[in-house]
């Protein structure tokens, strides 16, 4: 369990301005958070921008402005942390129970693993060997509103609103074959474990 979890940290950064006149008034937030997880290789990092502008262009003309974007990174191995979608029996956390703790981390140079069940378990190898797993995300949000007040008739208002909103993402998925030592019981009385490669 040691060799497996550690201790997950959060960083989290915001940079805020807001200010303006009686014709224009502003509001700007940055911001990045970057999360490494608990288990080495799992990371997720996010930038964010938001942006309001609101101009008074003329006596009866004013001009709002909402902007909205963000891109985010995630990447973890080619096993997943836990349950996803109900498939966690494989997963690193399931393995690291499953896994003996008696037995060296490696041996021979390969990562050591046993039979468990179907499958062989083995959560070094899961976490350094198994391949990964990325996504890459965009998003942009645009609002502006445009109000006109009428000088030539009193309280007529003419405003004319559009928006655009654009998102996409972007996955890798590179699953990487590898050898594992599978430990056995020893059959012949000694209490010297049996390596296999697999």
């Amino acid at each position: 369990i040691d060799e497996v979890f550690g201790t997950g940290v959060n960083y989290k950064h915001n940079i805020t301005a807001q200010g303006g006149t009686d014709k224009l008034r502003y509001y700007t937030s940055l911001g990045y958070l970057n999360q490494q997880g608990n288990i080495s290789a799992f990371t997720y990092e996010k930038y964010n921008l938001r942006s309001n502008v609101t101009s008074q262009v003329t006596k009866d003309l004013k001009l709002s402005l909402n902007l909205s974007a963000g891109m985010d990174n995630k990447s973890n191995p080619g096993f997943a942390a836990g349950d996803v979608a109900g498939d966690g029996w494989m997963s690193v956390a399931r393995q690291t129970i499953a896994m003996h703790p008696y037995l060296p981390k490696t041996w021979q140079g390969l990562p050591t693993a046993v039979a468990h069940n179907v499958n062989y378990v083995s959560p070094i190898a899961a976490v350094e060997q198994s391949g990964y797993n990325r996504n890459r995300g965009y998003e942009v949000q645009t609002n502006l509103e445009l109000e006109y007040k009428a000088p030539f008739l009193k309280g007529l208002t003419a405003r004319v609103m559009g928006s655009f909103d654009h998102g996409y993402s972007i996955s890798k998925i590179l699953a990487t074959p590898f050898y594992v030592m599978l430990a056995s019981a020893p059959t012949d009385g000694s209490t010297n474990m049996n390596y296999t490669r697999m």
